[in-house]
Parts: structure tokens; C-alpha cells; sequence
């Protein structure tokens, strides 16, 4: 990895002003670009990164939080959203957006995080908890939830996914909440709001599968993904589709492994005003009503091999 400060090891981040790092876990590439999309429907402009070890690349270009923008491998002719995307303003299989975390100001620094004993738990499906399907609306419910005596609130997956409805189990970026349910900003002030009606806010994750429509890692690597044993599942209309695990194990689970720690690291921060305090718990084992502190996530993370 070059000199940058970054906080995490791969994606998108800002890191001055204008100044964004890029970095990418793409083997499979000879070349990868950064394609910046200055204005809808403008003139495109491309932007080198140079590899690194390890099928890393990596790389600084001029460019700004809201900045959209895609990848380019081999000079082809078609562009990919960024595996790490923190933001899919048009869905899967639109163009990534740049999110600078650190313009969101909380108003929760005096939350004390959460424990589990005693906790009642509400699990929320965004999308359905209210008639706006977002997080604005459903956090102008919040108030009714904490006097009936709720005191956590356990939200369904929220990882982006193709199409207009889903229980979030079909995702397909880790990093990204979905565009359907409102900005990355949208889900921080629904947190902010929780949290200052002494509601905790934890998260029901997918990360031992990924959905097949908008999964574009095997662009990038055949080895983020063990395909050999995809799960078939069947939709309600009966048409079959396969669901491919993540690879854990092997020459390149480091990279793999890396990803999804990573991405549990970024809903983390996601849930907190400064990482030296737990406002949000997560729960990375997919375990229903299951609530870890976040401290121990954290541990998690420093431990894994960045």
C-alpha cells in the first residue's frame, strides 16, 4: 500500500481536499482505471492506478465527495461500480459515489452503547415499516417504538440489492445501504435519532453469500467467491437463481476475508459518532436478536491481517 493514510484498505476515500485515494483488489486486471463521471451525461474522464503486490491498485486523482464514478479493467469498453462502493445512488449496477463519512454531524456523543441483558428488540424491514419504505420515515416513528418499551432496534439487511424489493438477503454490496431506503446520511440521522430517544440500533448482516444480479466481483477475482457449491434458492415466481459463497479459506482468502471485514468495520462507523465509544452494536452472524458489542467487532478487525 502506498504512503496515504487511509482508514480502510480498500475503496474510496477522501483523504484531502480534493483529493480522493482509490484501492482495489483486482488480480484478474493488467490495467484498472478510475472513470470519473464529472456531470451526467458529460465527457468522461479516466484515471490510471498503479498496481501493487498482490494484485492490489491503488492510486490518488482530483476529485471530491458526490463525485460518481466506475472502474475499467483491460481498457475495455464496459465500466464496473466499485466492489467497496459506499453509496449506489442508481442500485447495483450503477455508477459508485464518493462519501466522505466525516461530513455527517452526530449529535449522539453522549450515548453510552448498549448491552445484551434486558434488551426488547424490534426487527424492522426499512422498506416495509412504513409507506415510504425509507429511513426518514421510519425514523419519525422511533418515538412510538421507545414508549411502547422497545429498547433496541434490529434492522434487516440493508446491503444494496437489485430491484425494487427485497428482504435484503440477495445483496451485493457489502458497503453500500440501499439506495431504496435513503442516503448513507439518511441511515446515520436515523441512528442519531435513535439514540437520542435511548433506543440502540444494531444490524442484521449477510456475509457468507452474495446474490447473483449486480455481483460484479468475479470481474475483478475468481477468487473472492467459491462457486463450486452455489446454493440455488427459488423466487416467488418459481424461477431458480444461485447464491455463491465467500471465499474463507484457501491462497487468497486473506483478500477475500479482508472485504467483509472491512465492510463490517464501515457499518460500525457508520453507527458512531467517534470510535471511542459504542452507540451501535452489530450482528455479524446473521444470528436473529443476537447483539455484539461493538468493542468486540473492533477487536475482530484489528486482528485480521490489513
Amino acid at each position: 500500500m502506498s504512503n496515504v493514510k487511509r482508514r480502510y484498505p480498500i475503496g474510496a476515500e477522501v483523504v484531502g481536499e480534493n483529493q480522493v485515494h482509490f484501492r482495489l483488489w483486482a488480480p484478474k486486471a493488467r490495467e484498472l482505471d478510475v472513470v470519473v463521471e464529472h456531470e451526467r451525461n458529460a465527457k468522461r474522464t479516466f484515471h490510471p492506478l498503479i498496481a501493487e503486490p498482490n494484485g492490489y491498485f491503488s492510486g490518488v486523482i482530483n476529485a471530491g465527495a458526490g463525485t460518481r464514478y466506475w472502474f475499467r479493467v483491460n481498457g475495455e469498453e464496459k465500466f464496473y461500480p466499485d466492489p467497496a462502493s459506499r453509496f449506489q445512488p442508481e442500485g447495483p449496477h450503477g455508477p459508485s459515489i464518493i462519501v466522505d463519512p466525516r461530513q455527517f454531524r452526530w449529535a449522539d456523543t453522549n450515548w453510552p452503547g448498549a448491552k445484551l441483558k434486558g434488551q426488547i428488540i424490534y426487527e424492522m424491514h426499512i422498506g416495509t415499516f412504513t409507506n415510504d419504505g425509507t429511513w426518514g420515515a421510519a425514523a419519525e416513528q422511533l418515538p412510538e417504538l421507545a414508549r411502547i418499551g422497545i429498547t433496541i432496534v434490529e434492522m434487516m439487511p440493508v446491503a444494496d440489492f437489485p430491484g425494487k424489493f427485497g428482504w435484503g438477503y440477495d445483496g451485493v454490496n457489502l458497503f453500500a445501504p440501499s439506495h431504496l431506503y435513503g442516503t448513507p446520511d439518511d441511515l446515520r440521522a436515523f441512528i442519531d435519532r435513535a439514540h437520542s430517544l435511548g433506543l440502540g440500533v444494531i444490524l442484521d448482516v449477510v456475509y457468507n453469500h452474495f446474490g447473483p444480479d449486480g455481483n460484479y466481483l468475479g470481474v475483478f477475482s475468481d477468487d473472492y467467491l467459491i462457486r463450486d457449491k452455489e446454493n440455488a434458492i427459488k423466487r416467488t415466481n418459481g424461477a431458480m437463481r444461485s447464491i455463491s459463497t465467500v471465499r474463507i479459506q484457501g491462497r487468497f482468502a486473506n483478500s477475500s476475508s479482508r472485504m467483509v471485514v472491512t465492510g463490517l468495520r464501515n457499518f460500525i462507523s457508520t453507527g458512531s459518532a467517534s470510535t471511542r465509544h459504542t452507540p451501535s452494536a452489530i450482528d455479524p452472524v446473521n444470528t436473529s436478536s443476537a447483539l455484539l458489542d461493538a468493542r468486540r467487532a473492533k477487536r475482530l478487525a484489528r486482528a485480521q491481517s490489513f
